[in-house]
């Protein structure tokens, strides 16, 4: 018997779920008629996240206390999701939104962060990092890592304490955000957690098709 690994799930992949099968007709039928067009990021901001109402609703109902928090020091802007039970050694989420590099924020992402401390009885601080074409990289890079250096030194969480997780864009920022500081020679997160995280930026892989 070969030992359970990657290639043994390729082989036989489990079937999709009829959650995945809605969201993938939803999203199919939402953004077809846009695939050949050329991207408008302020079409795109206006898009993501709706009904902002529905939204919100399963944020609440994931149960996680959203906290502001204005841009200060290194902290680029953003706010922190708590779980109501969390301690002073909960896990230490740093979450870093999906949306291509040119949309989605915080509160788009509240629901599924809202989840995650919920599942780890921890707290997130989620970035509100900048946004292109307005700021071109490496400005994301740069607020990931202010973000990093104020959970260490502000909040003084260890750094092995400290999850990096992100979907898509923010799945690449956090793979980004790790190797930064380890060629800066610095401290290593505990782990990371990335939701298809977009790695290929040329969009050369034969999957996208």
């Amino acid at each position: 018997m070969r030992p359970w690994s990657a290639s043994l799930v390729a082989d036989h992949p489990a079937p999709p779920s009829w959650q995945s099968r809605v969201v993938s007709a939803l999203v199919r039928a939402r953004m077809r008629p846009h695939a050949h067009r050329p991207i408008d990021p302020l079409w795109v901001r206006s898009q993501m996240g709706r009904p902002r109402s529905a939204r919100l609703l399963m944020a609440r109902v994931a149960g996680g206390a959203a906290v502001p928090l204005p841009a200060t020091g290194h902290w680029p802007g953003g706010e922190r999701v708590e779980w109501g039970g969390a301690g002073a050694s909960a896990p230490v989420l740093l979450y870093l939104h999906g949306g291509g590099y040119i949309a989605c924020s915080p509160e788009t992402h509240r629901p599924l962060v809202s989840s995650l401390v919920r599942r780890v009885a921890g707290r997130a601080w989620v970035p509100d990092y900048r946004l292109a074409p307005e700021h071109p990289y490496p400005g994301a890079l740069d607020d990931a890592r202010g973000a990093w250096r104020h959970l260490v030194e502000a909040e003084g969480i260890a750094p092995g304490r400290i999850v990096v997780a992100g979907d898509s864009a923010g799945g690449g920022l956090a793979l980004a955000l790790a190797m930064a500081l380890r060629d800066a020679g610095g401290a290593q997160p505990a782990a990371l957690v990335l939701f298809s995280p977009w790695t290929d930026l040329a969009a050369t892989g034969a999957s996208l098709e």
